[in-house]
């Protein structure tokens, strides 16, 4: 088996269970990558995304525990001095630029490198009731939010 896969296997046209924003001790979590995989499999889960803040996922430590009924997506968590967005199916070793802010023109170029490889953009806590280690937070900026949610629908973002 490849790693990351170009394709789950899993079983057709169905409903899948994941969790896309986890964090490992290679970032701010508190449990390695395999007692991640453990426990996303006892809580029944096909997939899971490991979202790293501002760095790619540690070379080596997802792979093995892939399976043909367990994808792992690569990610990062662009923590960004305006609020946090995941870069969902990056390639690996991949790290997505985080020096940018809302209406510096440069989020554009970074969503756009996610986007080239097939990836996906989501605002990471739109609506979290805290200031994580920054300034404003993506609920201040709704534009920012809604700009993700229109690029993941297809459309370029016009």
């Amino acid at each position: 088996m490849s790693f990351p896969s170009a394709r789950a296997v899993g079983r057709g046209a169905a409903w899948y269970r994941g969790d896309c924003h986890v964090h490992s001790v290679h970032s701010d979590g508190e449990v390695t990558p395999e007692e991640l995989a453990v426990r996303a499999r006892a809580a029944r889960l096909d997939f899971i995304a490991t979202t790293e803040h501002n760095s790619a996922a540690a070379p080596g430590a997802w792979g093995h525990l892939a399976a043909d009924d367990f994808l792992i997506v690569l990610g990062e968590e662009v923590t960004t001095k305006t609020g946090h967005w995941l870069a969902l199916g990056i390639s690996p070793g991949e790290v997505v630029d985080w020096n940018h802010q809302v209406r510096d023109g440069l989020v554009d170029k970074c969503l756009d490198q996610v986007h080239r490889v097939g990836g996906l953009c989501v605002a990471a806590h739109p609506h979290a009731p805290y200031r994580a280690r920054c300034r404003t937070h993506q609920s201040d900026h709704p534009q920012l939010t809604a700009r993700f949610i229109v690029r993941c629908a297809g459309d370029g973002g016009r």
